[in-house]
């Protein structure tokens, strides 16, 4: 059973001094809306068992803590006695389990359940999910195909995909995550896989002519997030026939202090690239589609790994291998073999006292930046907010900080990163908030790090983790910068220290504005920039978490 602890905030036990207790409405993925009474306190809802019963879920209060058993998985997280009946917090477990939650309409909290892998092959289609979903069937003609929308559900670019020639997924609302396979005609459909399950999985059975339905209608504005350009994998071609393999073996190539470079030899040919995956800045997920390990996973003589491990998802096997600390990686391969390189920064125990960071808040003066539809957000005042928090908590870090500015001022580009390189800085860390003009879908924060620096990679992976920890928003993930300009960032590609930029949330989205305008959201996005920068360094107990 997996099991899933929470960090209880400062703010959950001295809930009464930050804000104001309201009623609160929550939508619950497919669910609707939960009958039980809700509570909303400052930015979190808590909810009481009555709720939880109707989800499907177990609790067991303890004093200032609720213990919650869903869906094969455990989470510990916050409690709070309301109207004299004991009260989980709400958003927390969402989180734990495989969820995200969003405030809507003031007092209003919606429910969606984050789908994490895809696999469509010839004979059936398989969907993961945290939360449990439910499918909606229907047919197309026009192209022909096959229509399977999962309700209360979002798809984000970091889902594992295997998805065979004609098929997709995409968000065509906020709340509808669709898949789309071609076909001549419609397949029958059990009633078992319209039952809500976190875990769907239809295997085709022989076509019937059914009434085509009416097209589906598409979205007001299609989706423009793209997936993450920073790391390795993505959308995988058709996957081969499932194979056995085995043993799997692990050749170390050369270790150094520096680097080290290994090679898993398979057996088999692959018939598929592998994905890798980044779960978290210790760990390195290999996926190699289509295959079924049949022996013990090798182990590694190198104190640069900690463990090797394989384990079976559905759309193969997944070499799992544990770091001692955040590195650098690469990998590649051919057809019966993955190469694999990992970086390791020279950048020692985790401590940042005596360090020096650059924190660079993005615009300023004439420069204004991104701003809200109706003029309430500049983009230039907001970085600056970030930033000087973010430097308060490196000096309680005992940090050495230099701003490239505390005023609203501006600073010619190149003049930001040459602060870093002239005071001989660790990091430099450039702040902004994003804008899509007036597409209003794109949401969720990405942090940018110049070309493919496997050094910048890492301390990018790091950062963006631990935001994506506290900011309510969606991860995009890293990016490289020369994904939105061919000569890529002036403050980066100037920067002769590791360099990030990172881009808090979309202004030119509804949602992300709403998060981005509260003092708790700059203050999570502070501490959770230092905890990224502790993790970088080694300490991998920290938490923003």
């Amino acid at each position: 059973m997996k099991r899933i602890f929470i960090a209880l905030m400062p703010w959950m036990a001295l809930a009464t001094a930050v804000g104001q207790t309201r009623s609160a409405q929550v939508v619950f993925t497919y669910v609707g809306t939960l009958k039980a009474p809700c509570y909303r306190l400052a930015d979190e809802c808590f909810v009481p068992a009555a709720a939880a019963k109707e989800l499907g879920w177990d609790v067991e209060f303890s004093d200032d803590r609720a213990q919650i058993h869903a869906f094969g998985q455990e989470a510990e997280v916050a409690a709070r006695t309301f109207s004299g009946a004991p009260c989980l917090a709400l958003r927390k477990a969402v989180a734990a389990l495989g969820g995200t939650s969003e405030w809507q309409d003031g007092d209003r909290l919606r429910v969606l359940s984050i789908i994490r892998s895809a696999t469509v092959d010839a004979s059936s289609a398989t969907v993961e999910a945290g939360l449990p979903v439910r499918a909606a069937f229907s047919f197309h003609e026009s192209p022909n195909r096959i229509v399977i929308d999962f309700r209360g559900a979002r798809y984000q670019s970091d889902a594992t995909l295997a998805l065979r020639t004609g098929a997709k997924i995409e968000q065509v609302r906020d709340d509808v995550a669709r898949l789309t396979i071609e076909a001549d005609a419609m397949p029958a459909v059990p009633e078992s896989v319209e039952t809500p399950t976190a875990k769907f999985r239809w295997t085709f059975a022989s076509p019937q002519e059914v009434p085509a339905a009416q097209p589906a209608p598409a979205p007001a504005v299609p989706p423009t997030n793209k997936p993450d350009e920073g790391s390795v994998g993505g959308v995988l071609p058709s996957a081969p026939p499932t194979t056995q393999f085995g043993p799997l073996s692990f050749q170390v190539e050369s270790d150094s202090t520096s680097s080290l470079v290994g090679t898993f030899r398979l057996p088999v040919l692959l018939d598929a690239s592998p994905a890798v995956r980044r779960p978290d800045p210790t760990v390195v997920e290999i996926l190699l589609p289509g295959l079924i390990l049949t022996d013990a996973p090798p182990k590694s003589a190198s104190s640069s790994i900690v463990e090797i491990a394989v384990r079976q998802d559905r759309p193969g096997a997944v070499i799992v291998i544990k770091l001692p600390r955040p590195f650098g990686v690469e990998v590649s391969g051919t057809r019966n073999e993955v190469r694999l390189r990992l970086f390791k920064p020279n950048i020692g125990n985790g401590r940042l006292a005596g360090r020096t960071v650059v924190v660079d808040a993005g615009h300023g003066g004439h420069d204004t930046g991104a701003k809200a539809p109706d003029g309430s957000l500049i983009e230039k005042l907001m970085t600056l907010e970030i930033a000087k928090l973010t430097a308060e908590r490196l000096g309680e870090e005992g940090a050495t900080v230099i701003m490239t500015r505390r005023t609203d001022e501006f600073i010619p580009l190149p003049d930001r990163s040459e602060v870093a390189n002239r005071s001989g800085a660790d990091f430099f860390l450039s702040i902004h908030i994003n804008s899509n003009g007036q597409n209003t879908s794109s949401t969720g924060g990405i942090t940018f790090i110049h070309e493919h620096d496997p050094t910048c990679q890492v301390l990018a992976e790091c950062i963006q983790h631990e935001i994506a920890l506290v900011s309510h928003l969606p991860s995009l993930g890293v990016w490289s910068d020369t994904k939105i300009y061919h000569s890529g960032f002036s403050v980066l590609r100037h920067a002769k220290v590791p360099a990030v930029l990172i881009e808090m949330g979309f202004l030119s989205n509804e949602y992300d504005r709403a998060v981005m305008a509260t003092p708790q959201f700059k203050e999570n996005a502070a501490k959770a920039i230092v905890a990224g920068l502790k993790v970088y360094l080694g300490d991998v107990k920290t938490a923003a978490r």
